[in-house]
């Protein structure tokens, strides 16, 4: 349901037009003083969807790269050859990097940023994460969860249209799980408790029963709890669970208690680009 009523057009987004503008400005510049840009705001609040919407409106077709295409030196090749080559036939293309807090290679974003003869966005959760070199090369602007009555507003329209009776209780800043709490019914990659059991995994005691679900969202939420060789190491430890379809383990990871659980980068990518379920 969620794919079937994401907005068309940037102006059908909630909240956020003024920074929506903004970012259109910086886009329809061509003598922009910042190589870059960057979106950044918790998640679920239409930064992702603002740079393919007004990307795509004003003629830009998007690429989109994340954490794991930085790692290879094969893929760095290729997007740097990308990125300093006009477009074929005179097409506009607009690089994106998104979750940028979650990819840690600073100084390689950098230079990318700067060889691009295109335009480069970067979204993220948290900017005070981001090394502040490549910070000052952005034109930064900060979005903001949408005032809650829209969001009711927004989804008691989709309910009226669904012929749904339904109640406020899950409605929270996030416009995308606030659609998916209220009105999923089925029709949702998230459990009731699947944010409980990624979190239980990092705190030292991982649920029962693993499935490749959960193998999506401990992948994709990893970096959040751990860096450096414990991530690497997390990395196999997974890969050994995913193998045998047990959490055995996962018994043996060290507690972390400072990260925060979010929705995976898979899904998300899935309801912005209109994918299927499995």
């Amino acid at each position: 349901m969620i794919q079937k009523y994401t907005p068309k057009h940037s102006k059908e987004i909630i909240g956020n037009q003024e920074q929506i503008q903004k970012f259109r400005d910086w886009l329809a510049d061509q003598n922009r003083r910042n190589k870059a840009c960057l979106l950044h705001g918790v998640p679920g609040i239409g930064k992702t969807l603002t740079v393919y919407l007004v990307g795509q409106e004003m003629g830009y077709e998007i690429i989109e790269y994340n954490s794991s295409d930085i790692r290879t030196k094969v893929m760095l090749d290729k997007m740097e050859h990308l990125m300093r080559t006009p477009g074929l036939g005179g097409l506009k293309l607009l690089f994106l990097f998104d979750e940028m807090d979650g990819m840690y290679a600073w100084a390689t974003l950098e230079r990318l940023a700067l060889q691009s003869i295109h335009p480069v966005v970067f979204t993220a959760n948290e900017d005070f994460r981001i090394a502040k070199k490549l910070l000052n090369k952005c034109k930064r602007i900060k979005f903001y969860p949408p005032r809650q009555q829209d969001i009711i507003n927004y989804i008691k329209k989709i309910a009226d249209s669904e012929g749904k009776q339904i109640t406020f209780d899950n409605i929270t800043g996030d416009v995308r799980q606030s659609i998916i709490s209220v009105l999923g019914d089925g029709d949702t990659y998230v459990t009731d408790t699947i944010f409980d059991e990624v979190r239980s995994v990092f705190h030292g005691a991982p649920p029962e029963k693993y499935d490749r679900n959960l193998g999506i969202w401990l992948l994709d939420n990893a970096h959040r709890f751990l860096s450096g060789k414990k991530l690497y190491d997390f990395f196999d430890t997974l890969a050994l669970a995913d193998r045998i379809g047990r959490t055995d383990p996962l018994v043996g990871i060290k507690k972390n208690l400072s990260g925060r659980v979010e929705y995976p980068y898979f899904y998300r990518r899935m309801k912005v680009l209109g994918g299927t379920k499995k």
